[in-house]
C-alpha cells in the first residue's frame, strides 16, 4: 500500500486500494497526523493511540491499517 495515495484522498481511482468501513477512517488518520506533526511537530490526536517518541529503547510505531494501533520494539522484515 503507498500511504501517499491514502493522504492525497486518490484511492477513489484505484477501486482495488478501497476497503468499506476502513479507507476512509484510514486516509482521515494518516492526513490528520501529518498535518499535526506539520502544524506542532507531533503527530498526535484524538483519533489516535498517543504517538510516543522513536527511541532506541522503545521504538515505538504507528501500524496504519483495518485497526491503528502503536506498536513498540516491532520489527518487520522487509524482503
Amino acid at each position: 500500500m503507498d500511504a501517499k495515495l491514502y493522504l492525497l484522498k486518490i484511492h477513489k481511482t484505484m477501486e482495488a486500494m478501497y476497503k468499506k468501513d476502513v479507507t476512509v477512517r484510514l486516509q482521515d488518520e494518516m492526513a490528520g497526523a501529518w498535518a499535526g506533526f506539520a502544524k506542532t511537530g507531533s503527530p498526535n490526536e484524538e483519533k489516535l493511540p498517543t504517538w510516543e517518541p522513536y527511541t532506541e529503547e522503545k521504538k515505538a510505531c504507528m501500524i496504519y491499517g483495518d485497526k491503528t494501533v502503536l506498536k513498540e520494539n516491532q520489527r518487520r522484515r522487509i524482503k
